[in-house]
């Protein structure tokens, strides 16, 4: 049964399949915060040469410029360099170095093949091999730019960030100190040992715990097989989320125990839903199909429950779980499946109610359709247990051996189940019902209407009728069988198997890096101080 989605293992463990929060990855910018300080050298700051094999004082472009190689180290109050060779350039103050090992009072080590630095506006440019490391969180790639004027760093080629578990990975990203927020553009990875996300598009804010995945989003957990995809994924530190598609998708899998190819609705753009009339929408549950990337629990095993909508919400707190889907809502399990326009979760008491605007709910189970203003299931221990449809719903059952219709509507019915299976229905107050009779060979055998003031109930085996008991104040027709029977009809009929959401297809992730793989062989100085530590 889909239900809000838990946090992630790093604030308390999951009980359900859903979307987590993002591990942390504010962590992030602490480190990004540690690059722009730790690389600002102010024009009030002395540079000591504390080493260096050559030492020279030459001209190039008729600037004055000192050559240092072999050995070099270089400090200031705040921070030490070593590197391979350094130059100087005292009309511009200027530092370049190569080969570059740059280290603070705090342990925090920056590695570069190349280090390019303004003194008076503190800018910097670091090319090659970059590493950024701290005692718990690391960060790679070819090129970063520091602003020292507005506290930003800018990454125009790939990114890789390592610490407390954490991986991500993106093609370019921005961080200002100032506002405390970042972003991260083309292929982004998030994932941790529980988790993994991947978008086009992060923007995050240190501040404020917010966190916006926009593109195509798609994400999985690991531990209890659950899916979501979207076009944009927002979470804070409240524990809200909301999944916003055309449409946007969540998938769970009850009991996930073996491997299960993982699935994902095709997500168009271009779809404009609220011009589209309800038959259309339900027509565009097509789903598109790829390869499978990695083995994941087998839903043919395991219960598994899908919910498509435009838009889905998330909050969860100590006391309360809830879940909103809204706009052509679209829920299929191998115990039932419906349509709606807003479908709402509460946990507790484990109901899921379903609701309609601009038209009536509709729910199916084995071969009985129910449509009604609001329908409510109610879950114990996430299996259904009974279905409550007040304000004179209509329910509607396809005998299997004649395919007639039986038919069912009164001011409210309820509905129990055992094991998953329709095991009794009743009606109450003002109702009416209509049953098709058949004979010893199974062949139609006329029809019996019956209105009642009370309650009625109707049990079933196997998803059939097999008995029927009124209270009191019932009064019926039987008619033997004839032309026209078949055709026979309640007021407020619906038999709609056309609108009944299907499996969506099963498909693959987008991208098939590893989003820990390294972006590059570590330089020297990294290797000699991880091989001594």
């Amino acid at each position: 049964m889909i239900k809000p989605m838990k946090p992630s293992r790093h604030t308390r463990p999951t009980r359900h399949a859903k979307p987590t929060r993002h591990a942390k990855p504010y962590i992030f910018l602490a480190t990004l915060l540690f690059l722009s300080a730790t690389t600002t050298i102010s024009a009030q700051e002395r540079v000591y040469i504390d080493t260096a094999g050559v030492g020279l004082g030459i001209t190039i472009d008729g600037q004055s410029v000192r050559k240092l190689l072999r050995n070099v180290r270089l400090r200031t109050d705040r921070i030490r360099i070593d590197a391979d060779s350094a130059y100087h350039f005292l009309d511009d103050a200027i530092i370049r170095a190569y080969g570059v090992r740059l280290e603070n009072d705090k342990q925090e080590i920056i590695y570069a093949d190349t280090l390019i630095h303004s003194i008076p506006t503190d800018d910097s440019s670091l090319f090659g091999r970059v590493i950024l490391k701290t005692p718990d969180y690391t960060l790679y790639s070819h090129h970063v730019e520091v602003d020292g004027t507005t506290e930003s760093a800018t990454f125009p080629q790939e990114v890789l960030f390592r610490g407390d578990g954490i991986t991500l990975r993106a093609r370019s990203g921005f961080y200002n100190q100032q506002t405390d927020s970042a972003a991260f553009f083309g292929n982004v990875q998030l994932s941790d040992s529980t988790q993994y996300i991947e978008a086009d598009s992060l923007l995050m804010n240190h501040a404020s715990e917010t966190y916006h995945f926009l593109g195509e989003v798609y994400g999985e957990e690991s531990e209890n097989g659950s899916r979501f995809a979207g076009t944009s994924l927002q979470s804070d530190s409240t524990g809200f989320r909301q999944i916003t598609g055309q449409p946007a998708w969540l998938m769970e899998i009850d009991g996930a125990q073996e491997p299960e190819p993982e699935i994902k609705p095709e997500i168009k753009p271009s779809t404009k839903p609220e011009l589209m009339p309800k038959s259309e929408l339900e027509s565009k549950s097509e789903l598109e199909s790829k390869p499978e990337l990695m083995p994941k629990p087998d839903p043919a095993k395991n219960d598994t429950t899908h919910l498509l909508a435009f838009q889905i919400m998330i909050r969860e707190t100590d006391s309360l779980d809830t879940m909103d889907a809204i706009g052509s809502v679209r829920i299929v399990s191998d115990r039932f499946s419906g349509i709606a326009d807003t479908l709402r979760f509460r946990d507790p008491p484990e109901t899921l109610t379903m609701l309609g605007n601009r038209g009536n709910p509709i729910l199916w189970t084995e071969q009985i359709q129910l449509t009604g203003p609001l329908l409510q299931l109610n879950f114990e221990n996430d299996n259904l247990r009974s279905l409550t449809a007040p304000n004179r719903p209509f329910a509607t059952l396809q005998d299997s051996t004649t395919s007639r219709f039986h038919q069912m509507t009164g001011d409210t019915l309820q509905s129990w189940f055992e094991d998953g299976e329709l095991i009794r229905i009743s009606l109450f107050r003002q109702h009416q019902l209509l049953f098709h009779q058949t004979n010893e060979n199974d062949e139609p055998d006329g029809l019996m209407t019956l209105v009642a003031t009370e309650r009625s109930d109707i049990t079933f085996e196997d998803g059939e009728p097999s008995g029927f008991k009124a209270v009191k104040g019932i009064d019926g027709t039987y008619l033997p069988e004839q032309d026209g029977l078949d055709e026979r009809k309640l007021d407020g009929f619906r038999w709609n198997p056309e609108m009944r959401p299907s499996q969506p297809i099963l498909i693959r992730r987008r991208w098939n890096t590893d989003p820990g793989e390294p972006l590059f062989p570590p330089p020297d100085k990294y290797v000699q101080d991880r091989d001594q530590e």
